[in-house]
C-alpha cells in the first residue's frame, strides 16, 4: 500500500507524489515517468528567478501592510484606553469675548501675565497647548483620556496634563492641574476643580470673583473696665463621669 495516497502501489511509484518532477517543475509524476522534453539548468533557473519577483512583491505588500497598520495599532491604542468626560464652556478667546455672562481675569505662571477665564462650568482647569510650549511647562502623560465636551465644538480628547503649576492671582498663590487642550486666544480656563478646592466665590453681577470670605475674620470692639486686671490661673478640667 502507498504511504502517500493509499493506493495500491509503492509510495516510489505513486503518480500522485507532492515533490515537483526535476523536468518540468509539475507534480502529480516523478521524473522518471515525465513526457515532457528536459529543460535546462537556465530555464528552471530562469523559472525560479520569475517567481521570486512575485515572492518579493509579496513580502514587500506585506510590509507595506505592516507600516500602514501602526499608525491604525497606535490609535487603537488611544482609544482602548480608558476615559472619563469632561466640560468647558468654550474653547477660544474670541467667543469669551462676545459672551457678557463670563468672568476674565489675568494670572502669572512662570513670571509671565496670562489671561484667564474663571469657568464654573468646566469640570476641569485647562491651559492652551501654545502657552505650554511657549512657558516649557514640564508636561505628563494622564492615567486615563478626558475626553472635553463644548456647547458648540466637537468633543476633544485630552491626554496630558501640567501638575502642580504656581499660578498667582492678586498676590495669593495657588497650586493647580493644568490639562492641556488646544485653545485659541485664551491661555488658561480655572474649572469647578480649582474653584471649589480653594472655596472661591463668582460674583456674576461684578463679573469678578471673590477669594475665600472665610479668610476675612471679622472682630467684635470690646470695651474693658478701667479696674479689670489679668491673672494667671491653673485650670482643672473635671472628669466626665463625676456628676
Amino acid at each position: 500500500m502507498c504511504y502517500n495516497c493509499g493506493g495500491p502501489h509503492f509510495k516510489s511509484q505513486c503518480r500522485q507524489h507532492p515533490n515537483p518532477c526535476p523536468k518540468c517543475q509539475r507534480t502529480g509524476h516523478l521524473g522518471r515517468f515525465c513526457r515532457q522534453p528536459t529543460r535546462s539548468n537556465d530555464t528552471i533557473s530562469a523559472g525560479t528567478n520569475r517567481r521570486n519577483p512575485r515572492q518579493g512583491q509579496r513580502n514587500s505588500s506585506n510590509q507595506g501592510e505592516v507600516r500602514s497598520q501602526n499608525p491604525v495599532n497606535v490609535s487603537r491604542t488611544s482609544v482602548g484606553r480608558p476615559s472619563t468626560r469632561g466640560r468647558v464652556f468654550t474653547m477660544s478667546g474670541a467667543e469669551v469675548a462676545q459672551s457678557e455672562n463670563l468672568i476674565q481675569g489675568t494670572c502669572i505662571l512662570n513670571g509671565t501675565s496670562l489671561n484667564v477665564l474663571f469657568d464654573s462650568g468646566a469640570t476641569h482647569s485647562f491651559i492652551s497647548e501654545s502657552c505650554v510650549r511657549r512657558l516649557k511647562l514640564h508636561v505628563l502623560v494622564m492615567k486615563c483620556n478626558i475626553v472635553v465636551s463644548t456647547p458648540t465644538n466637537n468633543p476633544v480628547t485630552a491626554s496630558h496634563v501640567c501638575l502642580h503649576c504656581p499660578i498667582q492671582i492678586e498676590g495669593k498663590s495657588f497650586l493647580v492641574n493644568l490639562i492641556c487642550l488646544p485653545l485659541t486666544n485664551l491661555d488658561i480656563i480655572l474649572g469647578m476643580d480649582w474653584l471649589s478646592a480653594n472655596h472661591v466665590l463668582l460674583d456674576c453681577q461684578l463679573r469678578k470673583y471673590i477669594p475665600d470670605p472665610s479668610h476675612v475674620v471679622v472682630l467684635d470692639q470690646i470695651s474693658l473696665k478701667e479696674n479689670l486686671t489679668f491673672e494667671v490661673e491653673p485650670v482643672r478640667i473635671s472628669d466626665r463621669k463625676v456628676k
